[in-house]
């Protein structure tokens, strides 16, 4: 709580609460953990929360997530990110996870060069080496977020690919169950997890019509 609080400072520094309007969220999948814990503490600062194609399941349908494969990344927030001699060879390892066909390879492009910085002998990512770590609990804080959703303060809406693996129709079922029944929540046509990519057109739409609500 502390170290958001921190954070909230520098944004206001950055004259980002001064245009007297309070700014939204917009954070997608595991954002959308870090835009929940913004309104459960600073709530009174936004004007409100969309939580794109955040990963979500009932605990029903959690026992293949408990048994599965390594997640991504190297778990140890000690060891630095790896420097590529090159950009080439850099976007070489960007993938996307769960993995997924591209429609729109130009935005893919887009997104693998913002997720790099040039560094000294070469390219090297910009997330922090802990980003995937899983603590002991990780399952249990999973779980959990569907009421948190449901009982978080402020104006929410949830936005998900009606294809996506990782938050579908039981994950809004479970939403409701949890209490949230007063949470919009839209499906996007034909698209997947990473919605910017497979229906940018329907996507941003879709964010146009909820910021003018």
């Amino acid at each position: 709580k502390v170290r958001l609080r921190e954070l909230m400072d520098v944004a206001r520094g950055t004259g980002l609460f001064d245009k007297g309007r309070q700014p939204g969220i917009i954070a997608h999948s595991y954002g959308g953990s870090i835009g929940l814990v913004a309104m459960e503490q600073c709530h009174e600062q936004f004007s409100g929360l969309v939580i794109c194609d955040l990963m979500l399941r009932p605990e029903r349908l959690m026992t293949h997530a408990k048994e599965g494969g390594r997640p991504p990344g190297s778990q140890d927030p000690q060891r630095p990110n790896r420097i590529y001699p090159d950009y080439v060879t850099a976007k070489g390892r960007f993938v996307l996870s769960p993995p997924q066909e591209v429609n729109e390879p130009y935005l893919f492009d887009y997104m693998a060069y913002h997720s790099l910085k040039e560094v000294e002998g070469g390219w090297t990512w910009k997330f922090h080496p802990s980003v995937f770590g899983r603590s002991n609990n990780f399952h249990d804080r999973l779980s959990a977020q569907a009421s948190r959703i449901a009982s978080a303060p402020g104006p929410i809406v949830i936005v998900y690919g009606e294809q996506s693996a990782l938050f579908d129709a039981d994950s809004a079922d479970y939403v409701r169950e949890c209490g949230g029944g007063h949470i919009p929540m839209i499906a996007i046509p034909d698209a997947r997890h990473h919605l910017m990519l497979d229906q940018p057109l329907a996507f941003a739409s879709v964010l146009r019509a909820i910021l003018v609500m």
